[in-house]
């Protein structure tokens, strides 16, 4: 009995300071994110992005090594906690928004999710 306003990532300074971190990258380089690390996620064995992936990323994406790492765990644990609490889209929405992800990346990571997620 889920309400419309649980809160399933909970605010800290260490997600404070990676929301920063997805508020800065470009939109159209954000998308691209999001899909190839949800295409991974469910490969635990294997790496989101390879050692040479990761510095045409970090390149690209103007992002230091470590705030690189710290946006892709951000978004990784933001879809595995979605996943594990079986989290609706606009709970998901609202949740991102009350973190202050910024609007349009909010509205990105849903619909990645949306067309990702598995209903069970």
């Amino acid at each position: 009995m889920a309400s419309d306003q649980k809160e399933f990532i909970i605010d800290t300074p260490q997600i404070r300071k990676s929301i920063d971190i997805l508020n800065k990258i470009e939109e159209k380089k954000f998308a691209l994110l999001l899909q190839r690390i949800l295409q991974k996620l469910h490969m635990s064995s294997e790496a989101t992005f390879k050692p040479d992936e990761m510095e045409k990323l970090e390149a690209s994406l103007e992002l230091s090594n470590e705030s690189l790492l710290a946006a892709i765990d951000l978004i990784e644990f933001i879809y595995l906690q979605a996943a594990y609490e079986i989290v609706k889209p606009a709970l998901l929405e609202s949740n991102l928004l009350k973190l202050n992800l910024d609007l349009a990346k909010t509205g990105q990571l849903v619909a990645v999710w949306k067309e990702n997620a598995k209903e069970s």
